[in-house]
């Protein structure tokens, strides 16, 4: 299957960061936050989170950044821009990006072998 030329992955890749930083689950500040308030007569909670459909639009957009089939996967686009010339601030950002990228592909070794039970 032939890819685009570097130029074409740059300009979707563009479009496709645009359309993330612009859903509406990215500006909801903070996007989850939990609050548990313990009274004399009882628990109080609340939530904040974003609508289920904005959350799995934006999901959807975040998956091609690293779906096999998508031109705009991280591990096509790094090197595409490692081939740019960029600013020493710009280098050293993008040596971030792909060490933190790298870094979430491993394979946690968390397990839970049996949940605790909470005491007060």
């Amino acid at each position: 299957m032939a890819e685009r030329p570097d130029d074409d992955t740059l300009r979707l890749l563009r479009e496709v960061l645009e359309e993330i930083a612009t859903n509406d689950a990215v500006s909801v500040e903070p996007l989850f936050r939990t609050t548990i308030t313990f009274e004399r007569d009882g628990v109080q909670s609340s939530y904040v989170e974003p609508p289920i459909r904005t959350l799995r639009h934006l999901l959807d957009l975040l998956r091609h950044l690293d779906m096999p089939t998508s031109d705009v996967r991280l591990d096509r686009v790094f090197p595409i821009i490692d081939r740019r010339p960029l600013s020493d601030e710009w280098r050293a950002a993008l040596e971030s990006a792909k060490q933190e990228y790298r870094t979430a592909q491993d394979v946690g070794a968390i397990r839970v072998s049996s949940p605790t039970k909470a005491t007060w």
